[in-house]
């Protein structure tokens, strides 16, 4: 087990009826805590100050009817990380 941060970009969707709405941000996290992170990040995306449950697992339900979702992740080097911060910004 590793305790070290590592660095990942992580696609999350929003689905509303036929529509679906791709963002990609960046994650700092350890092997351990990136599913946490990643599901944090979800119940979260439309406001911190009320998060939202799970309704399937890893779906979560905004109050505006968005089903929101991480499609992917994946590891990237802290490089790549540092590049992508102007662009993406960071979580």
């Amino acid at each position: 087990m590793s305790d070290t941060n590592r660095y990942y970009i992580a696609n999350i969707i929003d689905s509303y009826y036929d529509m679906e709405f791709r963002t990609s941000v960046l994650v700092r996290a350890t092997d351990e805590t990136i599913e946490d992170k990643l599901k944090e990040l979800c119940s979260t995306w439309y406001s911190e100050d009320d998060p939202v449950s799970e309704e399937i697992e890893g779906t979560y339900e905004q109050p505006n009817g968005c089903l929101t979702y991480i499609d992917n992740y994946k590891e990237i080097t802290e490089a790549t990380c540092n590049d992508l911060i102007p662009i993406l910004g960071a979580f």
